[in-house]
Order: C-alpha cells, then structure tokens, then sequence
C-alpha cells in the first residue's frame, strides 16, 4: 500500500531556471532576493519534514497557487529540489512520476504550494 504525506509552504516559488547569474570563467549563482525565497522554501519544509528521509521510488505533485505568471514546470523543479535541500527525500532522481497544477490567485498573501508525495 502506498503512504501519502502532504505539505503546504507558504510565499512564492522562483524559477531557479531563469534565475541564474553567470560567472565570468564559468560557475553561477542566484540573485540575493531569489536565494531568500528559496532559503524560506527549504526553512518551512524542514519545520514540517518527517523523521526519515525518503529513499525509495515516489510519484510528487505541486499544486502551486501564485499571483503572478510563472512556468509551472520551472516552479515544480524548484520544489523538488527544496524537498532534497530540507532532506525530505535523498535525491530527486528517485521521483518516478510527478506532476504540477497551477492556480492564479489575486495577493501575494494567499501564494503557496500544497506539495503530495506517494511513496511507492
């Protein structure tokens, strides 16, 4: 039988994707107001992450709820890789299925991600 467990975050999700800032000789790095919102991700999935680490194949679904017009999927990988950061799962490569929703809202104070994971 498969586990469910699900999350709710609160703020806005950045697009890690479209974030970046390159580096003369190589290398990257994310802009100080999108480092803060993806520290803030990682800072309320560790409040709310499980004793365990999940190491197993899981299927992941983002609901993603925003005021503004954003790449769902761009949204959904940065999730992911929140959850691997706040150690909820070991690594994301064991996400064998996922999907994302995205839902317009009309203030920054109803943003937030209702994030399920089924353990298979």
């Amino acid at each position: 039988m498969a586990k469910e467990i699900r999350f709710k975050i609160e703020g806005l999700v950045p697009s890690k994707k479209n974030k970046v800032r390159h580096r003369f000789g190589g290398g990257g790095f994310y802009d100080p107001e999108t480092r803060r919102e993806i520290d803030w991700l990682v800072m309320q999935l560790r409040s709310k992450a499980p004793k365990e680490t999940f190491k197993c194949e899981m299927e992941v679904h983002t609901e993603i709820h925003t005021n503004r017009r954003q790449d769902g999927d761009n949204a959904h990988t940065t999730i992911l890789d929140c959850l691997q950061s706040a150690g909820i799962i070991k690594n994301d490569k064991d996400i064998i299925r996922g999907s994302w929703e995205r839902k317009t809202v009309k203030t920054i104070e109803e943003c937030k991600v209702w994030i399920t994971i089924c353990l298979l």
